[in-house]
């Protein structure tokens, strides 16, 4: 259903009656492990994505996105392979990607600027990461019955599916890690105090840096004020020695004369200038010395508060992001029999420069849990609602959710109806 469809519904009560007709025409409710976050911020939402197929369209960030793991998917799936044939798989996904994009967004994105920006991004990637890593398994598509034991009624097993994708399956130091690959246009990047030390430390080494460009730029400026002071004091000499013998030979001086006190003139402004370079230089040591100094002294400062934000950095991955890598851990636990609590999250930043943050953690116990009970209440829900349940009770709609922000304006669309 596209959202044209759904807002030729006319109204919520209508949205409602069509959701409340999904169990007729679909036995088994395929429920997405990435879908789960957005189940639980905004229910109406999830249940037009899942259960109407609502598709809203695409983006440029999730086309983007969609291409680079395609082409890390088929790096890594046929690894020694040549950059250029990665570049190929990202080009055709974008291509099929496109024909996706969202009516709002048709005439602002090309499929150049796609193309051009998919590869930017993916070739850091290819080149600093996939070389060293050891891959088990690439893009894994997964599909379960969800365990009898957590329906409430037994006899509603197999009414509803877990499925999902997850990025990678690496093995690091023997261990088996999963490893979630994102595209974004924001570092993750957790919250630390600075110390007063550190302030200061940061202060007085910008200002002295900032003198120093200062000075790059004098120094960039009069860079050819010592040559040139030597080539006019060597002409300078010539037309001196040719004014000397002028006056031997009783000839007429007045010509050479006047070229001597241009080239005075001139020798003045290079001696200026020299003199401007040599105070720079001589300033530029100086404040060299300062920042090697001021770096040395805070050395220890600075060590510290760099431990303090790597782990603040990776605090605020796990919070983003370990409730999804959890799920797909306990899916791959369910399906394989074996447990993965290790993860590997790679976030490529695309900033005007590529940036690559790598963190890694091992999921804890309070985490696990708390995945499994998403899936439990997911699965009472969707049990609930085969069961008959109104689902205005079961998937209300939350207009203070970022996620679904396209279903919120087609519902206060119809609210402003009302």
């Amino acid at each position: 259903m596209t959202p044209q469809e759904l807002k030729k519904l006319g109204s919520v009560n209508a949205v409602y009656h069509q959701i409340s007709e999904v169990p007729s025409y679909k036995p088994v409710w395929k429920h997405r492990a990435s879908s789960t976050s957005s189940f639980m911020a905004n229910p109406l939402h999830y249940v037009l994505c899942q259960g109407l197929d609502v598709h809203y369209g695409a983006n440029d960030r999730t086309i983007i996105g969609h291409a680079v793991h395609a082409g890390v998917d088929y790096g890594y799936c046929n690894q020694g392979k040549r950059l250029g044939l990665c570049i190929r798989v990202i080009l055709k996904a974008i291509q099929d990607e496109f024909t996706l994009l969202s009516e709002e967004l048709n005439g602002k994105v090309t499929l150049r600027a796609l193309r051009q920006e998919a590869i930017r991004v993916f070739k850091p990637y290819f080149k600093e990461v996939m070389p060293h890593m050891k891959v088990l398994e690439s893009e894994r598509y997964l599909e379960i019955d969800v365990p009898e034991g957590m329906y409430k009624n037994p006899s509603n097993f197999g009414k509803v599916k877990l499925t999902g994708t997850f990025d990678r399956l690496y093995e690091i130091n023997g261990e088996r890690v999963i490893g979630d690959l994102k595209t974004s246009a924001k570092t993750i990047s957790g919250t630390i105090d600075k110390s007063k030390a550190l302030q200061n430390y940061e202060a007085e080494s910008g200002s002295t840096e900032f003198e120093l460009k200062s000075l790059e730029k004098v120094i960039s400026k009069f860079a050819n004020a010592r040559v040139k002071l030597l080539e006019f004091n060597v002409r300078l000499k010539e037309i001196t020695k040719a004014i000397e013998d002028a006056f031997d030979t009783h000839k007429a001086t007045r010509s050479l004369e006047n070229k001597r006190e241009k080239l005075l003139v001139e020798i003045g402004k290079w001696q200026e200038q020299y003199q401007m370079l040599a105070e720079a230089e001589t300033k530029k040591v100086l404040l060299v010395e300062k920042l090697t100094a001021l770096n040395e002294q805070y050395q220890s400062t600075k060590e510290a508060y760099e431990i303090q934000k790597a782990q603040a950095d990776l605090e605020e991955c796990k919070k983003a992001h370990s409730f999804q890598v959890a799920l797909y851990s306990l899916m791959y636990m369910i399906v394989t029999g074996n447990e993965v609590k290790k993860v590997r999250l790679e976030n490529i930043v695309k900033n005007k420069t590529i940036k690559i943050q790598i963190f890694e953690w091992e999921l804890n116990q309070a985490t696990m849990e708390r995945a499994e009970e998403a899936i439990q209440f997911v699965v009472s829900t969707i049990e609930a609602f085969y069961d008959g349940v109104d689902p205005r009770v079961l998937f209300r709609p939350n207009p203070y959710s970022y996620f679904g922000e396209e279903t919120n304006k087609i519902m206060s669309y119809f609210w402003s109806k009302t």
